[in-house]
């Protein structure tokens, strides 16, 4: 089975809508475009033209966000992540103070993990990554060697990126690091959006960024939303969160994956520097979606007992495993989401 990473630049958007009880309308927003995948978003208005113009501002802004933290392309007008990571060895970058709270977040989820989400990882990634491209174009697996991988991990140090909160600059401070901000971007521009639709004044929208999932307030009837854990392997039974102003995140390697049976994928071990092999899937709910984020990964890096017993000690926080033999383990908090039948 021959699978890779999909980069979709164009934009498709796609209205529609269903008559509700109290006479307003849900509407459904999906458009392709941002962080390279599909967002959907849903919410209750009156008329089409008024959900369709609150949906569209959502959507502009998580665009500012995928400009922002790109890795790969530079803009006009904006400091991307792509000009920090050609400029920032030689001299602090100046960029948007956005970058700087989510490098910040990414650091305090470093430290919080034992460095198992590390967004200074970059030179590591970009092996892997080409080894998927190759693959996409020619059917033909040609992984990383150990030395280049070895090499690599040298530069992945994240307290040589430093960032000043006061003159909101980035700077490495040694030569060769790269940042690749996979494991926090998304959900930290997913997290913003939903503060930004709380700001304008919208009380009842689902956000979905590629599986990035936050809830605005409840759903129009006074209900939480129900948002389906993906499956990540056919006849793996997953549970229904039920969910209110807080953000649902999976990571899994079995989406962006590269190889005949699909065995290589994009997350990353820290310590081995090989795709991680401990879990299908892991699935976090919390209130913000930045953490919820970059703890799936962190957890999807760990071996079952650690994570479990991490997962745990999280308070406030729920946890949802799928093991490599199919089994779903809810941690207690994240029992307290699950939808009863």
């Amino acid at each position: 089975m021959r699978k890779a990473a999909i980069v979709i630049a164009a934009v498709v958007l796609v209205i529609c809508a269903a008559v509700l009880a109290n006479g307003k309308k849900q509407y459904t927003y999906s458009a392709v475009g941002a962080f390279d995948t599909v967002t959907v978003i849903l919410g209750a208005q009156e008329s089409e033209e008024e959900f369709l113009t609150n949906a569209d501002m959502l959507y502009r802004r998580l665009e500012w966000y995928h400009k922002l933290f790109d890795i790969y392309n530079e803009y006009d007008g904006i400091t991307s992540l792509a000009t920090v990571n050609r400029l920032a060895a030689e001299s602090p970058v100046e960029v948007d103070k956005e970058i700087i709270q989510m490098l910040k977040t990414a650091k305090e989820l470093y430290s919080a993990t034992n460095g198992q989400v590390n967004v200074a990882m970059g030179r590591v990634t970009a092996l892997w990554k080409s080894a998927m491209d190759h693959y996409d174009n020619t059917g033909e697996v040609l992984l990383p060697n150990d030395e280049e991988l070895l090499q690599a991990s040298l530069l992945c140090d994240l307290d040589k990126v430093v960032l000043d909160e006061v003159n909101n600059t980035v700077f490495f401070a040694e030569k060769g690091i790269k940042l690749d901000v996979g494991a926090v971007a998304k959900g930290y521009a997913a997290e913003r959006v939903t503060l930004f639709a709380k700001e304008k004044g919208l009380d009842s929208y689902l956000i979905n960024v590629g599986g990035n999932v936050c809830a605005v307030g409840k759903k129009y009837n006074g209900k939480s939303w129900a948002v389906q854990v993906e499956s990540p392997r056919e006849g793996v039974k997953t549970p229904v969160l039920m969910i209110e102003d807080a953000s649902v995140v999976t990571s899994s390697g079995t989406k962006r994956c590269f190889g005949d049976n699909g065995e290589y994928h994009h997350i990353i071990d820290p310590d081995t520097l090989m795709p991680s092999d401990n879990f299908l899937s892991v699935t976090v709910i919390a209130d913000s979606s930045a953490v919820a984020d970059g703890l799936s990964t962190a957890l999807f890096n760990m071996g079952q007992e650690e994570a479990i017993s991490f997962a745990e000690g999280l308070e406030g926080i729920g946890v949802v495993f799928v093991t490599k033999d199919g089994r779903v383990l809810l941690t207690r908090e994240a029992e307290k989401y699950e939808k009863k039948n």
